[in-house]
């Protein structure tokens, strides 16, 4: 037993040293509040939604990414320590929405209906007797354009140089220079997609490993106390016996 726990919590020492904190953004949710986070769609993205759909910007797909964690106070797993959420676009449209989780990783396509705000509100699910509170960790939200097929604004601005003396031959074409912007732009949205799943992944590591933890100390504070709950017994009943032998004794020699 005592293995198992040094064990826990050198991997638990050890993932906080490479890591770091644990926690994207975290509060203490309590029971009978809704509260929300928010999140804007990047000024640029938006710049580019409105010059390419001037009419009607819900044309545009938008991609919503967010991953949350729902544990106790003490940052551990609870079946009673859970969420009903909702994902609300900046038109107040109802997106995403699920009863009694612990957990959850969002990833969808929505109409571009704003820059902002979109929010995502969750509150303590009812229904049954549960805790007065929950720890709520946002481990990654975001909100972008996915449309990387083409590059963003490009623009050609006289930098005041003179190009008489420059080969331009070897100069790349502008549809070169998108296919480049493009790749880029899709290469930066993998590398997003990896950071966001892996930070997801190590908050749930951690949160999987503290609760081994502590199930571990209140089973050995368990055990300990029954053990010695045991042995107070039979000291007591050795104490009590022996106590009773002594006055039969002083009873017999007074006859």
């Amino acid at each position: 037993m005592s293995l198992s726990r040094v064990a826990i919590m050198t991997l638990m020492v050890l993932s906080a040293t490479c890591f770091g904190t644990t926690h994207g953004f975290a509060w203490r949710l309590f029971a009978g509040r809704e509260e929300c986070v928010s999140e804007y769609l990047p000024a640029k993205h938006w710049r580019h939604i409105q010059g390419k759909y001037p009419k009607d910007t819900r044309k545009a797909q938008v991609q919503v990414d967010i991953g949350f964690l729902v544990t106790t106070k003490h940052d551990v797993e609870d079946a009673k320590a859970n969420v009903d959420f909702g994902l609300y676009s900046p038109a107040n449209t109802l997106l995403k929405n699920q009863n009694g989780v612990t957990e959850g990783e969002l990833d969808f396509t929505a109409q571009a209906d704003g820059i902002g705000p979109w929010k995502f509100c969750v509150r303590v699910s009812g229904g049954k007797l549960l805790r007065p509170s929950v720890i709520v960790d946002i481990t990654y939200f975001s909100v972008n354009f996915d449309d990387v097929d083409e590059g963003f604004d490009w623009e050609d601005e006289d930098d005041g140089h003179e190009d008489a003396d420059v080969d331009k031959s070897g100069l790349a074409r502008h549809d070169q220079i998108v296919d480049i912007s493009s790749g880029l732009a899709r290469l930066d949205r993998y590398l997003v997609n990896v950071t966001n799943e892996q930070r997801f992944l190590y908050a749930r590591t951690v949160r999987h490993l503290k609760t081994a933890s502590s199930t571990l100390s209140r089973t050995y504070w368990y055990y300990t106390a029954v053990y010695g709950a045991i042995c107070l017994a039979s000291v007591s009943q050795i104490l009590v016996i022996r106590l009773m032998f002594k006055k039969s004794q002083k009873g017999l020699m007074m006859l």
